[in-house]
């Protein structure tokens, strides 16, 4: 079982007490070492639970290292380190006693050996061969079993993760070279999608329809925090496997059966019985007794079961969602499952999907964010200041509405079609509709924020781009999204919360949270406050061309909500909650 699966395992408010009192005993800010050594779990749960180190902390109510760690922080703590545990400092010695990740120190000094030369440290010998290199993965794989993760190397290893990624491309394409199998979470992002949906569509073969959690975790390949990092819920990689429970299969249920399965998870559970509780007991899954009966009160009262209520308004749903998020952050639809008090059904009855219920709670969704017109400012001056590799992908973003997964098969190509036009063309295979798509790409910008139009500087950087690069450099979504968070780095912000992040899973910085979504619906939102109207919205987004689907109304929902401002195709929910005061506001 892997840290990610280890960790879905263990409470949230027992992990947070167990930081609470690791923090108590041994002073703040915890550090990553502290806790391995004097904590209940390894600080990698922590990390999978809460997206980062940091981000647990702050759930626990502890101290962090506020900000980007400074260049003379990071030198005294290898300094520290090396006085403690001798010189040569290896990565697998700091990692264990260091206070942050050695990946900041590659990042900002450009090598491991280099970070330690500059704080005056003996370094490892400044070249490995790959064969030695191959001989140590093997010498860790040995000793601490496969499939080998990243992190288990760079706290055994003697070299380090990235001195692997950076000799074979990979972490994955390392260990395959040393002979060595790997499935892990670091790699979620390396391991092909379609590998993903096979392992699912498996477990189904073998195991039936639907493939929950539990049965995944215990039949398939992966990690089950790779399917959620990869797909935004656990639904959508069912609904991409085609492994949900086809419509057929679930009308073969008699509607005994599932009024009997219901009676026994209330016997044993108690009444009134919730949607959670059955979710985690029942044989069956909550969306099929929906389906049923309507809704899942309706399969309560079929059944003979006290249920709660037999109606929920939609202000009703609003105020519970914000009664189970924390601050102005939303939960996300898998963690309301589990915590709050509704079943699906009054949620999609009067909001039809989980972001827009979000929304319309005033709350901030976890994925799909737009910037505020003051951040997307910001962002745009931080962006046009960066070097034309890191600009492009986003300014792409920005302006194009291109996704992420088009932009990383960006081709010179697809530039060059009509480059005098600013003209993208992106090929018929890569479409929704099996027709190339032509996209121009803007060469203005209306700013909200200083109420004047500004220069996209896109076509600009292509130009620079098609006269230095023979192929576009960008190899993967992740390197795409880290282009896109090192921009946001620059930021002249506090106002968007910090996330750590990095290409492979090996945290080593605190950036604002600024993924493409974010930027595209940002861009999206922009359009809705000139009043464009929703066809064009959608064209310029993409939809129909290179996105099977987008959800116009989704970013009038945004700027309805956080803006008070109606665009006249819009069809407002009948109430949504004011961001700051959480009081209803009624259409």
């Amino acid at each position: 079982m892997t840290t990610s699966d280890t960790a879905l395992m263990i409470p949230t408010a027992d992990l947070i007490a167990d930081l609470q009192q690791t923090a108590a005993e041994h002073g703040e800010p915890l550090s990553k070492a502290t806790y391995t050594e004097f904590g209940s779990h390894s600080y990698q749960v922590v990390v999978t639970r809460f997206d980062s180190w940091n981000e647990g902390l702050i759930e626990a109510g502890i101290e962090t290292h506020q900000g980007p760690v400074s260049t003379d922080d990071l030198l005294a703590d290898l300094r520290q380190v090396a006085a403690e545990h001798g010189e040569p400092l290896s990565v697998a010695t700091y990692t264990e006693f260091g206070s942050h990740s050695s990946t900041t120190i590659e990042n900002r000094f450009g090598s491991w050996n280099e970070g330690l030369a500059e704080a005056g440290i003996e370094a490892n010998p400044e070249s490995v061969s790959t064969d030695e290199l191959l001989a140590d993965l093997q010498r860790v794989a040995g000793e601490h079993g496969e499939p080998l993760s990243s992190n288990t190397y760079d706290e055994f290893g003697s070299h380090g993760a990235n001195t692997v990624r950076r000799r074979f491309g990979s972490w994955i394409d390392g260990v395959a070279e040393a002979g060595i199998e790997t499935h892990s979470t670091d790699g979620a992002k390396e391991i092909a999608t379609d590998e993903l949906l096979a392992d699912l569509q498996r477990v189904a073969a073998e195991h039936g329809k639907p493939v929950t959690i539990e049965t995944y975790i215990e039949y398939g390949t992966y990690g089950v925090s790779t399917i959620y990092r990869r797909f935004d819920e656990w639904r959508d990689a069912l609904i991409e496997a085609g492994v949900e429970m086809d419509r057929s299969s679930i009308k073969d249920i008699p509607t005994t059966d599932l009024l009997a399965d219901l009676q026994r998870v209330a016997a044993e559970h108690g009444e009134p019985l919730s949607s959670s509780t059955y979710d985690e007991f029942g044989s069956y899954s909550i969306t099929t007794i929906e389906d049923r009966f309507s809704s899942w009160n309706g399969g309560l009262a079929e059944a003979g079961i006290e249920v709660n209520e037999t109606d929920y308004s939609p202000i009703d749903v609003l105020n519970d969602i914000r009664a189970v998020s924390e601050g102005e952050y939303g939960v996300g639809a898998e963690e309301y499952q589990s915590i709050g008090s509704l079943s699906k059904s009054p949620i999609t009855n009067h909001f039809n999907r989980w972001w827009p219920a979000v929304v319309s709670a005033g709350l901030l969704p976890v994925r799909r964010r737009p910037l505020t017109p003051k951040q997307f400012d910001q962002y745009y001056r931080a962006v046009i200041n960066s070097h034309p590799v890191d600009a492009l992908a986003p300014l792409l973003f920005m302006f194009s509405g291109m996704s992420s997964r088009i932009a990383s098969e960006l081709s010179v190509d697809w530039l060059r079609h009509k480059r005098d036009k600013n003209i993208i063309k992106i090929p018929a295979e890569l479409t929704a509709n099996g027709d190339p798509w032509l996209m121009r790409l803007p060469e203005t910008w209306w700013n909200p924020h200083t109420e004047n139009r500004l220069e996209t500087t896109l076509p600009e950087i292509i130009e620079w781009v098609l006269d230095v690069y023979e192929e576009i450099p960008y190899s993967s979504r992740e390197a795409l999204s880290d282009h896109c968070f090192r921009v946001a780095a620059d930021m002249d912000t506090e106002s968007r919360e910090r996330v750590s992040r990095s290409g492979g899973y090996h945290y080593f910085a605190d950036y604002p949270r600024v993924r493409p979504a974010d930027l595209n619906y940002t861009h999206g939102a922009n359009l809705v406050r000139q009043g464009v109207d929703a066809e064009i919205i959608e064209r310029r987004l993409g939809a129909g061309g290179y996105r099977d689907k987008l959800f116009a109304q989704d970013v009038m929902l945004w700027v309805y909500v956080h803006d008070g401002y109606e665009h006249p195709e819009f069809s407002p929910p009948p109430v949504v909650l004011d961001p700051s005061s959480g009081e209803p506001r009624y259409s």
